[in-house]
């Protein structure tokens, strides 16, 4: 069996990971290749055109739409190759948006992270990372995470509502309403207070569905 390079290795992982992704070198250290010959690798990558470089270190392998040609690389996808694994919440706007609380796209999309601080902008959209204490991260990466984000964005009136708490509770399956509840436990009592009310209004409904 013929060795593969490690410029193949790397090609061949970009197009594992599928159009659409977006990275940065580091992605590739567990292939056991010398830094300078990853940024080599992508450098002529990028002069080819199979892939672009869309900030400092940072790349994307372009997915193409069908009317418009190539697609912008989603604003996720950029922080989560910043971000590189570690933990990572939509900040309050984006989460209210992805959850489809609002209909107001965001201005910005910024994410809560463990990681520095730092800003890309990509043509229109820009992304910003946020360095927070770990309890504000707890539910990352699940729908636990975007509704405590969306939680304390709002503040402790709205989302004490019982507007508020209906809505988020017709969003969650019980598994999620478990996820929930264990990823609130860290966060301000205030912040638990309306869980609790989340919790009790679905299983509310839920009874009313059931008849029990």
């Amino acid at each position: 069996m013929i060795e593969r390079t490690a410029a193949e290795q790397i090609r061949s992982e970009i197009l594992k990971s599928g159009p659409g992704s977006v990275f940065t070198a580091t992605h590739f250290n567990g292939l056991g290749a010398e830094p300078g010959t990853v940024e080599r690798t992508l450098g002529r990558l990028a002069q080819k055109g199979s892939i672009r470089r869309i900030g400092h270190g940072l790349y994307y392998y372009p997915e193409s739409g069908t009317l418009f040609g190539a697609l912008p690389p989603k604003p996720e996808a950029v922080a989560r190759a910043l971000t590189e694994g570690a933990p990572l919440v939509p900040s309050g706007p984006v989460a209210l948006h992805r959850l489809g609380l609002t209909t107001q796209v965001p201005m910005k999309y910024s994410y809560l992270t463990s990681r520095s601080p730092r800003t890309e902008q990509l043509g229109k959209i820009r992304v910003e990372l946020h360095k927070v204490p770990a309890r504000r991260l707890t539910g990352a990466g699940t729908k636990a995470g975007e509704i405590l984000s969306a939680i304390e964005y709002v503040g402790q009136k709205e989302a004490g509502s019982n507007e508020f708490c209906g809505k988020i509770a017709r969003k969650l399956t019980e598994q999620e309403l478990l996820q929930l509840e264990q990823a609130a436990a860290p966060r301000f009592a205030w912040v638990r207070k309306v869980v609790e009310k989340i919790s009790k209004t679905w299983r509310s409904m839920n009874e009313c569905i059931t008849g029990t």
